[in-house]
């Protein structure tokens, strides 16, 4: 027998690293299925369900990832106005995130002063809860939490106002620029009273979501701390900055309450159309323009919500696309119990763990190494490679710029190369299951590759 040219450890080294890497594996993909699946409580969606088409929907950001959101809507009534805000952030607490959330509903009169306020905050470790009434300057306070009840009564030099409505009184009492008002502010997380200073600027053109919002720039100062504002004539707020990085602007419903991290089937795809509409340009979720590791893994990490609004409409109302985007956790869950169940401890590990890694950084490369090592031969105005090793590696996939000249074809290797996915499709279509299979014909493919040819003899030359 040749002797060995490495000596393969023990089992007393072996078996504690591999439980090592199951715990840390468990506990990662247990963050991530919280974080995208498990934090969007049913009370909260029953509390969602109160706003309407008219709603003002934010989502909040901290130096570019997405903490949460807000929603807020004013409803008339008998002699005012019943302002309404939900909203859910993501927390730091003892190095573990949980989902904040947070309500407030406030009764206002015509001219938009306070009259009576309900606020609730729950970090998680339990709620905590403030109802106000407003009778002149004296304010009228009962805050319940875990440990009971206690009212308190509070004398303040003017009448108190709540950040929620304090955009409403600015509109009320017009915005015109150059001018300079002073109020107070009851602060119920704090409850703390506190003045605030606000500077009318001028109107201005601000972005929300993919359009362009004329409003008022608003600075603000409130016990030390100061932001940027963009205010409509009607109160609305439309965008929300501060020097720290936090910022909360104006987007459409579903974009609002999608959280950054990608999981869920629709929004891989509504990635992956993102990213053939910007391709290797300002845009793109994933090109090694912003450097290869960042197209690998750093974009999971770095980017806002996937437009599914934008791009998916088609398959939000697709009834079996649905439902496995609202079962997708089973599916992971089986790819780890079915392989344990054969195999125990080495099938979870090498059956689920190992395999789900390694088929991620495979599908990985593909937005990496197939944007930047590889050969061209179509010209599609980006960076999109065929790379032979991935194609083997990723069933086809590796067969980049292929797919990127021809983005709906279902064979990328067309036919001639290594595609394991592909002859997957064949199969169903030959069997009936799989229909409307695109495939381009022979002239596009021959116009393509003389739009090729024509660009490297313009090079040439």
């Amino acid at each position: 027998m040749p002797p060995r040219l490495v000596r393969p450890l023990s089992r007393r080294v072996t078996r504690p690293v591999s439980l090592i890497v199951l715990a840390t594996w468990i506990g990662v993909m247990g963050m991530l299925i919280n974080r995208s699946y498990l934090q969007a409580s049913p009370n909260l969606a029953t509390d969602l369900a109160r706003y309407g088409t008219a709603a003002q929907w934010r989502g909040v950001y901290y130096r570019g990832e997405k903490l949460g959101f807000t929603v807020s809507q004013t409803v008339p009534t008998a002699d005012g106005f019943e302002l309404q805000e939900d909203g859910q952030l993501q927390m730091s607490l003892l190095g573990a995130t949980t989902a904040a959330r947070i309500r407030t509903t406030a009764e206002v009169d015509r001219a938009f002063a306070l009259r009576s306020f309900v606020f609730s905050l729950d970090p998680g470790t339990g709620p905590i809860k403030i109802d106000g009434r407003v009778e002149g300057r004296t304010l009228h306070l009962s805050v319940t939490s875990g440990s009971g009840t206690r009212t308190e009564t509070r004398d303040l030099p003017e009448p108190p106002m709540l950040s929620l409505n304090l955009s409403r009184r600015l509109a009320d009492a017009g915005m015109t620029p150059g001018a300079r008002l002073q109020w107070t502010i009851f602060d119920p997380a704090t409850l703390r009273n506190a003045p605030v200073r606000v500077d009318v600027g001028h109107r201005e053109m601000v972005r929300a979501g993919n359009v362009s919002i004329p409003a008022f720039r608003v600075e603000m100062e409130y016990s030390g701390l100061h932001t940027t504002s963009w205010v409509t004539d009607t109160g609305e707020v439309v965008r929300e900055e501060s020097p720290m990085g936090l910022i909360s602007v104006r987007e459409p419903v579903e974009r609002a309450r999608a959280m950054a991290v990608p999981s869920r089937p629709i929004d891989w795809a509504a990635r992956h159309l993102e990213h053939h509409a910007h391709a290797d340009r300002e845009g793109d979720p994933h090109s090694p323009i912003d450097g290869l590791l960042h197209a690998h893994v750093g974009w999971l990490f770095s980017v806002t919500p996937a437009k599914r609004d934008r791009y998916c409409r088609a398959l939000m109302r697709d009834p079996t696309v649905m439902l496995i985007e609202r079962t997708a956790v089973v599916w992971l869950a089986l790819g780890l119990i079915v392989p344990a169940l054969v195999d125990g401890w080495r099938g979870l590990l090498w059956g689920g763990i190992v395999r789900i890694a390694v088929h991620n950084h495979t599908m990985f490369a593909v937005n990496s190494i197939c944007h930047a090592f590889g050969s061209q031969p179509f010209q599609t105005g980006d960076e999109s490679r065929n790379n032979r090793l991935i194609a083997v590696l990723a069933f086809g996939e590796g067969w980049h710029n292929n797919h990127h000249a021809f983005p709906s074809m279902a064979y990328h290797g067309m036919g001639s190369r290594p595609d394991a996915t592909g002859l997957v499709i064949r199969a169903l279509e030959r069997a009936g299951l799989a229909w409307d299979v695109h495939r381009p014909s022979a002239a596009a493919i021959e116009r393509h590759r003389a739009r090729r040819l024509r660009a490297d003899r313009a090079v040439a030359d």
